[in-house]
C-alpha cells in the first residue's frame, strides 16, 4: 500500500513537469547506493510514449527524457551528479562573492 502511494506521489509530480503529457506508467529501474545515499531510477513512459528518468533521493530530484546520452539509467545519474557539483561550485562562488563585498 505504501509503495503505491508512493508511485501515485511520483507520476503525480512527474506529470506536473511534462504537463499536457499524461504519465501512462512508472516502474523502479534502478537503486544506486554511494557516498549520496540511496538514489531511485524510476523509468517514467508518457501517453506521448516518450520515455524519461526520474532520479529521487529523498525527494524526487531531477527528470531527464530517455534518449541520446540518457538512454541509460546510470547516464542520467551520472548528469545528475554533475549537476549537483555545479550547483555546489555555484553556491561556493557566491558565498565568497558576498565575503569579499562585506
Amino acid at each position: 500500500m505504501k509503495d503505491i502511494l508512493h508511485k501515485e506521489q511520483l507520476m503525480s509530480y512527474a506529470e506536473q513537469l511534462l504537463a499536457p503529457a499524461q504519465v501512462e506508467e512508472i516502474e523502479l529501474s534502478e537503486v544506486i547506493s554511494d557516498a549520496h545515499g540511496d538514489t531511485h531510477i524510476w523509468g517514467i513512459t508518457c501517453d506521448t510514449m516518450e520515455e524519461y528518468w526520474l532520479i529521487e533521493q529523498d525527494s524526487p530530484c531531477a527528470l531527464f527524457r530517455k534518449s541520446g546520452i540518457y538512454a541509460l539509467a546510470r547516464h542520467a545519474y551520472e548528469a545528475y551528479l554533475e549537476q549537483l557539483e555545479q550547483k555546489d561550485i555555484r553556491s561556493e562562488l557566491k558565498d565568497r562573492e558576498q565575503y569579499m563585498t562585506s
